[in-house]
């Protein structure tokens, strides 16, 4: 059969080496990039420096690049080096395990000398007690093991392509993090302000399912960076400079918290696990879709009360309440703050320069459409809490904000085929706004800023510019001739 190219990734534990090697074997046709020079690591388990290496080479490496992480052959690695890009892995440990007497499991390893009872279902660990496995002829043994160590690597493969499905792979990182300490440390490099501007490029806007509490990693989450750093860049602060600081309650926070906010000329701003929360934002992903414990640990609520420090400190903000004599349109300022929040600061002011209609769901009350000047612009999602942006919206952005402003730019050729609503393939990107991030919400526009349509993102610039396949931007919204 055809063979495959494999160019190694080398450079010790020199994160500049790797990442100059990666870059330099990016430009060769190869047909998988591996990891090397890494065995070492796992064996000793210095999984902080494997983290880095890790980090280095795919930093170098073209995204569209498949990358193999040599020798990874326990199951508590799989995970992370999964989340941190590696597509492949490999290894005999499995064999050398079970030739040393050890068995595989999820949380680490075991000898089979040490135990009583065999705390696994695959067919070995059910055909057999520890005592009759124990008893078995050495080269039975061994064949044994080495089988039940490859039906946990499997079913850890299964658990993590499922928790991919189901955006949960974070969580399962951070649950393997506290099954060992040296995996602990590892995840602690992560935390780090440049592996988390890194790791947030990738990292999809929202998720379909809950962001849950695991520990004193979770919020160090790139999802969780990306919301403070948001917040720091784009909040659109009350012109009374003046807030409230409250305690978390019960989500969303403003059953508990509106009557008091609809009173003040100023913001409540809720003291959470993100740290600072503002009212008006207390719906949006992940803030309202997040499962934390009552009791938080030292470190999550130090940096809780460290990222309100800073954001108060930002926006020059007073603490203190003070009444007003007017009733205030909350409808308005919350459209107001989550338009700005997700799209970027000011882009509420351009979109709702009119008259605004707001239309609310009659079963649950809360905001559902926003048009002005009877043009529909946004439809605001139940499961997320952000904007889907509509056609008419799209051509508001496009009239007053210059490329790349929230654009993906895609060539000639297939303008009849987006102006008809079909999807956008990442190799007719031409370029994109290096702000845009996974499942965002763009205008799809020609290589002469032509408007073509609007839709919503499955990559990020470095991958739209890197895959010549698949599928880049999914159209919601042809431009069709009017």
């Amino acid at each position: 059969g055809n063979m495959l190219l494999a160019c190694t990734v080398q450079g010790g534990v020199f994160s500049d080496l790797r990442t100059k090697c990666a870059q330099q074997l990016s430009r060769l046709d190869a047909d998988v990039f591996p990891i090397g020079g890494v065995v070492p690591l796992m064996e000793n388990q210095r999984y902080d420096v494997l983290v880095n290496c890790i980090l280095a080479a795919k930093k170098g490496l073209d995204p569209s690049k498949p990358v193999h992480l040599f020798g990874a052959g326990h199951p508590i690695v799989f995970p992370v080096a999964v989340a941190l890009g590696c597509d492949l892995l490999d290894s005999a440990a499995y064999a050398k395990y079970a030739a040393d007497g050890r068995l595989i499991f999820p949380w680490g390893t075991e000898k089979l000398e040490e135990l009583e009872e065999l705390p696994c279902s695959c067919p070995i660990c059910s055909g057999f007690t520890a005592k009759e496995l124990k008893n078995l002829e050495e080269k039975e043994r061994v064949r044994n093991i080495a089988i039940h160590n490859l039906y946990v690597s499997f079913s850890e493969m299964k658990r993590i392509r499922n928790a991919i499905r189901n955006v949960t792979l974070w969580e399962l990182v951070e649950q393997k993090a506290s099954c060992n300490p040296a995996l602990f440390d590892g995840l602690r490099v992560l935390e780090g302000k440049e592996s988390k501007e890194w790791l947030e490029r990738f990292e999809p806007l929202s998720k379909p399912g809950a962001l849950m509490y695991t520990g004193t990693h979770t919020v160090h989450r790139p999802l969780v960076y990306r919301y403070q750093k948001r917040l720091l860049e784009r909040y659109k602060v009350h012109s009374s400079k003046y807030v409230v600081i409250l305690p978390e309650t019960t989500k969303p926070y403003s059953r508990s918290y509106l009557e008091r906010f609809r009173k003040i000329d100023g913001d409540i701003i809720v003291s959470s696990p993100f740290g600072p929360v503002p009212l008006l934002l207390d719906e949006i992903y992940p803030i309202a879709q997040s499962v934390f414990p009552r009791e938080l640990d030292e470190e999550s609520r130090r940096l809780s009360e460290e990222s309100l420090d800073q954001f108060l400190k930002k926006y020059n903000l007073k603490i203190g309440e003070v009444k007003r004599r007017d009733m205030r349109d909350i409808d308005r300022e919350r459209i107001e703050a989550v338009i700005d929040m997700q799209f970027g600061k000011g882009m509420s002011e351009v979109l709702l320069d009119g008259e605004i209609l707001i239309k609310k769901s009659k079963k649950t009350g809360k905001i559902r459409n926003v048009f002005c000047d009877g043009k529909h612009l946004l439809s605001l999602r139940a499961h997320d809490g952000l904007f889907t942006l509509k056609i008419e919206g799209a051509k508001i952005i496009h009239q007053n904000f210059p490329l790349p402003k929230l654009r993906v730019i895609v060539k000639e050729e297939c303008k009849p085929f987006i102006i008809e609503g079909k999807s956008v393939f990442a190799k007719f990107v031409v370029d994109c706004d290096p702000v845009i991030r996974p499942f965002d919400e763009c205008l799809i526009v020609s290589e002469k800023d032509e408007l073509l349509g609007v839709g919503r993102t499955l990559l990020n610039r470095e991958e739209m510019l890197s895959f010549g396949y698949g599928v880049a931007v999914k159209t919601r919204e042809g431009l069709k001739d009017e």
